[in-house]
Order: C-alpha cells, then structure tokens, then sequence
C-alpha cells in the first residue's frame, strides 16, 4: 500500500513539472512564412501564409504588408486556418522591391500577445535601388519565463508536499506534521499581534 501511494506521488510530481515546463514554453511564435522570410522571389506572390506554432485568435490578429516608404498595401482582409495555425493574406504588389511584413497576434493557449516583422525582397532588382529594412521578431520576455518556471515548479512543490503528507505519512508522523504547523501558525499569529501593539503605540 506504502509503494502504491508513493509510485502515485511521484507520477503526478513529474506530471505536474513537465505539463509546467509546456506551458513555460508555449508561445504563439511565427515558424515560417511563404513566400519566406528574408528571401528574393523573382514572381510577385499572390499571397503571404503565416504558419504559427500555437492556434491564433483571428479577431485579436493584425497582419500588414508596408512597401518601401512604410505605406501599407495590404487592402484585403487575411483569413485564418481552421486549425487556428495558419493566416492567408492575398496579396496585389505594386511590383518589384523589398517589403516589410508586420504581424501580431494573441495566443489561444497562454493568452499572449506576440508581435515580429520580417522582409519579402520581390525581384528582380537593380543594385543599389532598394535599402533593406530588416526587423527582429519580439518574443517572451527572460523575466516572464523564469516567472512562469517559478509558478510552476511553486505548485508542484505545494501540491508534491501535499500528496506526501496526505498519503504516504504514517498516521502517526502525519498527526504530529499537522501539530507542528498549527503550533507555528499560532506563534505566527501571536508574534504578529505584538508587533501589532507595538507599533501602535507609535
């Protein structure tokens, strides 16, 4: 009965920690495009698909397309997948250059926003006609993943401790665990009282 209780704990433990490192993990981040990402293409698209790595929310989803001086020449509304992963914007380029694509959008999973753009170069092209302006996808923040990995591992050391005491303890030892704690929630209360009146006294 001892080793059944205590193969259960510890599979729920490690559940709990590698479902925590998922969703630590999880982002509605951008995985390819076509056309690609930072490539010449020698034939204008007729439309950009966006291939995301978590299901997107279309309402909360914003997709442009800026030609060299930053106008937007994306008139048409982009359509999501029935997947949630993919968006279909058609496309009417005004004709060769290096277009900037600019999306962002919120996760149905972690409910994120996240935002990037990159370059489309259509072809051909003359040297030194076109200026390449290039972007850097923003992604999670390093503060927000070590938040979500201290939430995470909070909980499955709360729940770890629980599932210990609740069933592989012996009675006994269980017994004198929960004394101990109401003796120290007791003397927690009592002390915070006295620094209570002392400071009121001020």
């Amino acid at each position: 009965m001892f080793a059944r209780g205590l193969i259960a704990a510890l599979v729920l433990i490690v559940l709990s920690l590698v479902v925590g490192a998922i969703q630590a993990y999880a982002h509605a981040i951008l995985e390819r495009s076509d056309p690609p990402a930072y490539r010449l293409v020698l034939k204008p698209p007729e439309s950009l698909n966006l291939f995301f790595s978590e299901p997107i929310d279309g309402r909360r989803t914003e997709l442009r397309v800026l030609d060299q001086d930053g106008r937007s020449i994306s008139q048409q509304a982009f359509r999501v997948s029935p997947d949630r992963r993919q968006a279909r914007l058609p496309l009417r380029l005004p004709g060769p250059g290096i277009y900037t694509v600019s999306w962002r959008t919120l996760s149905l999973i972690d409910q994120h926003t996240y935002e990037g753009l990159f370059t489309i170069t259509v072809g051909p092209l003359r040297p030194g006609s076109f200026t390449l302006r290039a972007g850097v996808a923003a992604g999670p923040s390093p503060w927000e993943v070590a938040a979500r990995w201290l939430m995470f591992l909070g909980a499955a050391v709360l729940g770890g401790g629980f599932l210990i005491h609740r069933f592989l303890l012996p009675p006994a030892v269980r017994s004198s665990v929960t004394r101990s704690a109401e003796v120290w929630g007791e003397d927690l209360r009592h002390r915070w009282h006295v620094t209570a009146s002392s400071w009121s006294r001020f």
